[in-house]
């Protein structure tokens, strides 16, 4: 974090910048878990609306069992506005897909279940309309959840 700040603080580096991938140093946090350093990039205005090559904002990154990180990114956002933004995406995941997760090894649900109440308690008429949205594989978030193994987050 150290680093981190320095560089935001002594320098005029673009807080913003993308890789290869569209990714900015929100998103590579976002999806590490590290909360203090999305609360310096947040404080020092970094885009939580920026999306990647994917067409995903780094909420969809948190949303990886990863809630306090979920909540940060979720303060001042509108979940409508966030689902609008990755209409692109090829997988066409929203959110709650996204709060799901791929893996099928069930693991991290207790963390992904936290993330799906942090989005149904900030919008939950958004949040209600995203379940009946499927991705590419035709598959609902509660279809999702359950071929994930997240059977947890699935009840």
């Amino acid at each position: 974090i150290a680093i981190m700040q320095y560089l935001i603080q002594s320098t005029s580096i673009n807080i913003n910048a993308k890789d290869n991938d569209g990714n900015t140093a929100l998103h590579l946090a976002a999806l590490e878990g590290k909360v203090e350093l999305v609360k310096l990039l947040l404080w020092h205005g970094a885009d939580r609306t920026a999306v990647d090559c994917y067409h995903l904002p780094a909420i969809a990154y948190a949303l990886d069992g990863h809630p306090e990180c979920v909540q940060l990114l979720l303060d001042h956002a509108n979940i409508k506005n966030i689902n609008k933004s990755m209409v692109n995406n090829l997988q066409e995941m929203n959110l709650l897909h996204f709060a799901i997760g791929e893996r099928r090894d069930g693991l991290n649900g207790h963390n992904r279940a936290k993330c799906l109440e942090l989005l149904f308690s900030k919008d939950k008429k958004t949040s209600t309309k995203l379940l009946g949205q499927s991705d590419v594989r035709k598959f609902f978030p509660l279809v999702a959840a359950v071929f994930a193994g997240q059977h947890e987050v699935g009840n």
